[in-house]
């Protein structure tokens, strides 16, 4: 999806991640702060090293790799460190105690949607790690979409965010509660202030014990909320 569209991948070295930093000149000539990355793929990598609780390191993305994979489109990044440290293998991994971060991580990614050790071919968001052959000391992650599963931050309701539907829902099957409790039950709805906030006070007494008389008044707010 990105092969031809590699100016717009990311400019790493104008942006950080608390997570994740890029160690140039560790794999070869490899300098990935000067690599242009996918950032749905950085996003992600970030998403799972922030709940993994870890620090991981970038080690190669396009530079000082080979030609005809992922790496070369900005689509794939290999990270050969987890908290300042390197591996050579699996044992090697538990010695130095970063194994299970290592295995953390991966899982991480796993929730956010990537396939483990399995092929590229067909499969757009892929990690591969120990037990693949000649990943026994980095973990490669690739994502050829130009979409992460990063959390969306939460947003608060606002007035402007209350919809008619939200309203309807509000009102159906009330029957005959307490006016003051339906009140009660709009205001908080509604962001507890506010233009539609203030337009509940204005709904009469009788209104709002009178369950038809209600919707009505209702109705009358979803139409000046338009």
């Amino acid at each position: 999806m990105y092969k031809n569209k590699i100016i717009e991948m990311y400019p790493v070295a104008n942006d950080t991640f608390s997570n994740v930093e890029f160690r140039d000149r560790v794999v070869g000539a490899s300098t990935p702060s000067k690599d242009r990355i996918n950032p749905a793929l950085l996003q992600d990598v970030q998403t799972a090293a922030s709940k993994a609780g870890i620090q991981v390191s970038i080690t190669t993305a396009v530079s000082g790799h080979k030609t005809g994979s992922r790496h070369e489109t900005g689509n794939a990044i290999d990270i050969a460190m987890v908290n300042n440290q390197g591996w050579s293998n699996e044992r090697n991994a538990k010695k130095k105690g970063i194994y299970d971060d290592i295995q953390r991580l991966v899982s991480e990614l796993e929730k956010l949607g990537y396939k483990k050790n399995v092929g590229e071919s067909g499969n757009p968001k892929v990690v591969l790690t120990f037990g693949f052959k000649n990943h026994h000391h980095h973990v490669h992650v690739s994502n050829t979409t130009d979409s992460s599963n990063e959390p969306s931050p939460e947003v608060k309701p606002t007035t402007n965010d209350i919809s008619k539907e939200d309203l309807e829902n509000l009102t159906k099957n009330m029957g005959n509660i307490g006016s003051d409790f339906k009140r009660d039950l709009l205001k908080k709805m509604l962001g507890g202030s506010g233009f539609a906030s203030s337009l509940v006070d204005m709904i009469p007494e009788n209104y709002t014990k009178d369950t038809h008389l209600f919707d009505s008044e209702i109705n009358r707010i979803k139409n000046l909320m338009k």
